[in-house]
Parts: C-alpha cells; structure tokens; sequence
C-alpha cells in the first residue's frame, strides 16, 4: 500500500501540487471553510476592477489569516440571526504586495490615489497580511444588496462618513444606509474595524498591531 502511495506521489503534477493554496501561502486559511455559504467574487482575479486587468493570476479563493476567518464566521453567525436568507459576498482577501505594487503603478497621481494603499509604506496595506476583506451581503438568489454604489467605486458616495450628507443630496437611499448599516453592524460585532472611505473594507486588527503581530506576503 505505501509503495502505491508513493508511486502516485511522484506522478502528481510538480506544478499543480505547489499550486495549492497552503503549499504557497502557509500562514492562510480558505475563509469558505469557516463560513460554509461565502460567495467568493474575486475581482482581481478578473478583468471586472478599476485596474481593467486580471491581478491574481493564482489566488482563486478567498484566503486569510485565521483569526481573520474565525472572526468572520461570528460575524457569519450574527447575519445569520437577524435573517437566515442572507449571506456574504467577497470581493477581495489575501492581496501579495507585488499585486498591491501593480495596483499602487495605475492610481498614483490621480484622484484615485486615497483609495489604495502605498505598497512602498511600512504598513503597505492590510490586505497584504490577509488581514482585511472587501465584502458585502447578499440576499440568497438575488445578489448583492444595493449600497448605492459598487465595490470600488472612488467618489463620495463610497464614503461612510459622508452617509448622511449623501442622502440629503439623494446620491444615496434611505434603504442604501440601511444595508450599509447592517454590513457595518454584523462585521464591528465580530471586531472588525470598517475604514472612512470604503463601504466594503474591514480590518481584523489596528495597524499597529498588524504590523506587530502578522507578516506580510510579498
């Protein structure tokens, strides 16, 4: 039995084995492990981002640390409370530097330069220690809930601090506050830090102690 285990070893594919996700990045964990019904929607893994490029050329699974997902599957557990239907929809996790480097070439300069961290800081971003998530909530078989805009729309109405101005302006809805409230509230109650100009971001830990406690994937 041992000699056919390893016969079948050694015919695997070098490639496809080094592909594996705990093979490359063995600090992270697979977040669909921890919460079962996640609809993972990696952006970068695509052409659909402001970038208008495929990034990830090999993540196609939403990894992060486990703290990170231990602490979305109790956020998991409190959507679940409130109404069963509901599930979360992730955009991006695990982000390597190098692909933050890429990200950092197309915004530097313009007016979309707040919206993406500096790769060439101490910190770089926190999604580069799978320590954050772009996410937002779904209603099972009709999609994301409406939040006025999209994930990574760069203007004002992306801007939590600028709910309220918005809606008296009619740039956002009564109902677009709503389900940005309830991201807001199951994501804070698991411990995750929402940023001010992102609806869809949140940070499993301060940036002084990401930058003590975790590792950066290059």
């Amino acid at each position: 039995m041992l000699t056919m285990i390893f016969l079948f070893l050694a015919q695997m594919s070098p490639v496809a084995y080094a592909e594996t996700p705990a093979a490359k990045y063995p600090n992270m964990v697979v977040a669909k492990d921890y919460v079962k019904d996640l609809e993972v929607d990696l952006k970068y893994a695509t052409a659909d981002n402001f970038a208008k490029q495929i990034l990830y050329t090999d993540l196609k699974e939403c990894l992060v640390l486990r703290e990170t997902a231990a602490m979305l599957k109790k956020a998991n557990e409190k959507l679940k409370k409130i109404d069963h239907t509901l599930v979360f929809h992730a955009y991006d996790c695990l982000r390597p530097r190098s692909v933050q480097l890429q990200m950092w070439d197309v915004v530097k300069g313009t007016p979309s330069e707040p919206y993406v961290s500096d790769p060439n800081t101490s910190l770089a971003s926190i999604h580069n220690y799978g320590c954050a998530l772009d996410i937002t909530i779904s209603k099972k078989g009709s999609g994301p809930l409406d939040m006025g805009v999209p994930f990574d729309f760069f203007g004002d109405e992306s801007h939590p601090r600028d709910e309220i101005q918005l809606m008296a302006k009619k740039k956002l809805t009564l109902k677009n506050i709503e389900n940005r409230l309830l991201l807001r509230y199951v994501m804070t109650s698991a411990g995750f830090i929402p940023i001010s100009n992102e609806w869809w971001h949140f940070n499993c830990a301060t940036d002084e102690d990401v930058k003590t406690k975790f590792k950066i994937v290059q």
